[in-house]
């Protein structure tokens, strides 16, 4: 396992021993990144996607994109896996860098499957999750008996295990529960928040223990929905109880979201009430001082079939957006990492 964090310190040198113009840079009170990270969603569980993520993490961790965000359940655990392949050949074998200058993110609380196992997802979810780790399954959500929602304690605990193991890391930077909307939509508001205080002291538990150094919540509709939503979540409310357990200096640091060119609600609708204003989701995020990192930024690659768009004007349209931090950007091959990492360069 590799030890260490990404550091403030470490971050900017990264950056400066590049020659990285420094106003391309963003800044955290922990470390710095450029307005991206290499997303690690698309693309199927074969040896050759495997082959061409680990080839185009390694190229952008050389040459200037420190931050990777990937998530337990994107490709049944390769995606983890092939992060955990890059990092080691470039921190261990190669030794060109140090564990401190990258930024690594990941989620739990979403899983179906591990293709190591050579199972099938329904089985995974069965034998392992339900049998042999005891995860009971009146506190989960099924979804056609392949994928498993949860904000149990037990499979968040699980889940961080194997995200630690896959990417071979001691301490994840950032750790996002992921679309506990889903949860709340079939629990209820009260049971949903009685939950959930139990997670948020399970994960300062875990930024303690040093597996993690903060956490936050993936989301997809949760923030951006209307209030009478089953699936809206109040922030505010969410950053009360992070202080009623961890007080001021709580962990909870990071939201996620969908923002694009064709679905921007996230800046327009104004759905989430931070001190009687209702204010966007991004707003209102800035507002509790969390950064807001975009996932879904070219709309998943789907505006580029008609030729609505370019890559170009959605990743600028994003980044540029008062009150984003970085944009999670799909880059399973050199060519297009490329491409991007000079849109936001340029």
């Amino acid at each position: 396992m590799i030890k260490g964090y990404a550091s403030l310190k470490d971050t900017k040198s990264y950056f400066e021993n590049r020659n990285i113009n420094t106003e391309k840079i963003r800044k955290t009170p922990w470390f710095y990144t450029l307005p991206m990270a290499i997303g690690t969603y698309l693309g199927n569980t074969s040896k050759e996607h495997s082959n061409l993520y680990i080839d185009s993490i390694i190229y952008g961790l050389i040459n200037g994109v420190n931050y990777i965000d990937t998530a337990c359940i994107y490709r049944e655990m390769e995606s983890e896996r092939n992060i955990g392949n890059a990092l080691n050949f470039v921190i261990n074998e190669k030794k060109i860098l140090k564990r401190n200058e990258i930024v690594i993110s990941s989620k739990a609380g979403i899983i179906d499957n591990d293709f190591k196992l050579n199972i099938a997802p329904k089985e995974y979810i069965n034998s392992i999750l339900l049998k042999k780790e005891k995860i009971k399954r009146e506190k989960q959500i099924i979804e056609d008996e392949e994928v498993i929602y949860s904000i149990d304690v037990k499979l968040h605990e699980f889940s961080i295990k194997n995200s630690r193991k896959n990417l071979g890391l001691n301490t994840i930077d950032v750790m996002y529960i992921h679309n506990p909307e889903r949860v709340k939509m079939e629990i209820g508001e009260k049971n949903f928040f009685d939950a959930l205080k139990n997670l948020i002291k399970f994960y300062e538990g875990e930024v303690k223990k040093g597996h993690i150094r903060f956490y936050g919540m993936a989301t997809w509709y949760a923030f951006r929905v209307s209030e009478d939503n089953p699936m809206y979540i109040s922030l505010e409310k969410v950053i009360k109880l992070a202080e009623e357990i961890g007080g001021k200096d709580h962990h909870f640091r990071f939201v996620q979201m969908p923002y694009n060119m064709k679905d921007n609600t996230a800046k327009t609708k104004k759905t989430q009430k931070v001190k009687n204003e209702y204010l966007s989701a991004i707003d209102a995020a800035n507002k509790l001082e969390l950064k807001v990192t975009i996932s879904a930024p070219l709309n998943q690659c789907n505006d580029f079939k008609t030729g609505e768009f370019n890559s170009k004007e959605l990743i600028k349209y994003v980044v540029e957006t008062k009150g984003v931090y970085a944009a999670m950007i799909g880059s399973k091959k050199r060519e297009n990492l490329i491409k991007n990492l000079g849109t936001i360069l340029d």
